[in-house]
């Protein structure tokens, strides 16, 4: 549930700036680092690019296999708000990778 929560505070926080990368990085009590997160976001007058980079760190990097997550969302400004084109979803552990394409009309 953090996780969810971390994502969307820093997805936010990408979406008020213009154009620019954002680093994050979440710790643990007794482990250090858990995830690092690189959000980075370009905004013009008609289009939008949010990119989501999570990694584990540390400990949680060992025990969850090496974890990497990537987070894409593309598409359009009218109005001042967002709508998205496409969304992919990239997540990698030991040999397992998942990825999810989403593509909107």
């Amino acid at each position: 549930m953090k996780k969810i929560k971390l994502l969307w505070i820093v997805l936010l926080l990408g979406m008020w700036a213009e154009a620019g990368t954002l680093h994050y990085a979440a710790e643990g009590s007794l482990v250090g680092n858990i995830v690092d997160v690189t959000v980075h976001h370009q905004n013009d007058a008609r289009k939008y690019m949010i990119d989501i980079e999570m990694k584990s760190a540390g400990l949680a990097k060992a025990m969850s296999g090496n974890r990497r997550e990537h987070h894409a969302s593309r598409g359009t400004v009218r109005g001042g708000e967002y709508y998205a084109r496409e969304y992919s979803i990239d997540k990698r552990y030991k040999d397992i990778r998942i990825l999810r394409k989403y593509q909107f009309d």
